[in-house]
């Protein structure tokens, strides 16, 4: 697949500076330094090239200005000519490197591109139009993560609406750039997020849970992926609200049998290795300025928080721990929120089973319960 730059030719004429150039009259062909940029707005670049072509540009803004008449003309090689010797005289044009960088790609020139770009982004470094080159190279060459990495820069310099094209363009190639199409940020690592989180998303978005009072508590962060995927969707959505985060961050704390006859535990330590959980949840959620961790048992939790409009549990697995984070967050739940519990009808029944009962307790303070995705559980109150 072809992708196209986010740009076009001219830009830098627009936004160019004013030069203290040299206003002598120079004359030839009908063109002359006081009218060269009526001639260029009227596309008479014929006359702006048979101007220069008797007598060398003397300003940055005449390289650019007779650059891009030869390459409006087809002059494409001539262009190209054009900016490097302007860059000879100005090695520090902003405008000239960006018009040689854009010609070059344009042309499919990447070889040059690349031993150019790197100077135009020393000199200035919030074009996101450099970003959005590198990212076309990469992922040209198969280079994803590097792609992605260029995506996220040119994304984070550009414009609000150029943002969306940037996205929009991305998305056909790049997972990560559909996911932000969709929810309106990037995905964490793939890994950190081992419980499918946008189930919990689009439940929220979809139920309006967002417009409820009250705040997100989570029991159960393991490696953050989800924390992150909670926070930022409220941020998109521009709501104030703080997402309150339980965990104990001993992967050894969980002794649960599962299905498979192995304690939680050990598939814990299987997943980490020789990693520290904690240290990845908190690279994980660095960003994440509305989330507050509380490190500790659920079982001495104290939330901060009066009002609760969603909660998902998926904290220890046995019995007397989902007893216990159910009613840490139900009476603190607001009418339509939402309790939500990971592993429902799936390899620990004793979730299950716990969960059925605490539904049988609440039954007449729950409005609604439905199921999505496989093993969660939704418990609205009434």
């Amino acid at each position: 697949m072809t992708l196209n730059v986010i740009f076009s030719f001219g830009l830098a004429i627009i936004d160019i500076v004013v030069f203290n150039m040299r206003r002598a009259k120079r004359k030839r062909g009908g063109a002359n330094m006081d009218n060269v940029d009526e001639l260029f707005a009227e596309g008479r670049y014929d006359q702006i090239v048979s101007f220069f072509q008797g007598q060398a540009p003397q300003s940055e803004r005449e390289y650019v200005l007779y650059g891009l008449s030869c390459y409006y003309l087809g002059l494409q090689n001539d262009a190209i000519g054009i900016f490097k010797d302007g860059l000879k005289a100005f090695p520090s044009s902003r405008d000239i490197l960006f018009n040689l960088v854009e010609c070059l790609f344009s042309l499919g020139m990447f070889d040059e591109v690349e031993r150019y770009i790197n100077r135009a982004i020393e000199i200035e470094p919030g074009n996101y139009a450099y970003y959005d080159i590198l990212a076309t190279l990469f992922f040209s060459k198969g280079d994803k993560a590097n792609g992605l990495k260029y995506v996220m820069e040119a994304i984070a310099h550009a414009p609000n609406g150029i943002s969306k094209e940037l996205i929009d363009k991305y998305s056909a190639i790049c997972e990560e750039c559909s996911y932000a199409k969709k929810y309106g940020f990037f995905p964490p690592p793939s890994y950190t997020d081992m419980s499918g989180y946008e189930v919990l998303l689009d439940t929220i978005v979809r139920e309006r849970i967002y417009l409820l009072e009250g705040d997100v508590v989570e029991i159960g962060a393991f490696l953050g992926g989800g924390t992150y995927k909670l926070s930022k969707l409220l941020e998109v959505l521009g709501v104030d609200k703080k997402v309150y985060t339980i965990d104990i961050f001993d992967p050894t704390f969980d002794t649960t049998m599962c299905t498979q006859r192995k304690a939680m535990a050990e598939l814990y330590k299987g997943i980490l290795g020789n990693l520290n959980q904690f240290e990845i949840y908190k690279e994980v959620t660095k960003n994440c300025k509305n989330v507050v961790t509380l490190i500790c048992d659920s079982k001495k939790a104290v939330l901060p928080c009066n009002k609760i409009c969603f909660s998902y549990i998926d904290g220890n697995h046995s019995p007397e721990y989902v007893r216990n984070d159910f009613y840490l967050v139900w009476d603190k739940t607001v009418p339509m929120g939402i309790v939500a519990f990971d592993d429902y009808g799936y390899d620990l029944p004793q979730v299950t089973k716990t969960i059925h009962k605490l539904i049988g307790e609440q039954s007449e303070r729950i409005m609604r319960i439905w199921t999505v995705g496989g093993k969660r559980i939704f418990i609205q109150k009434e």
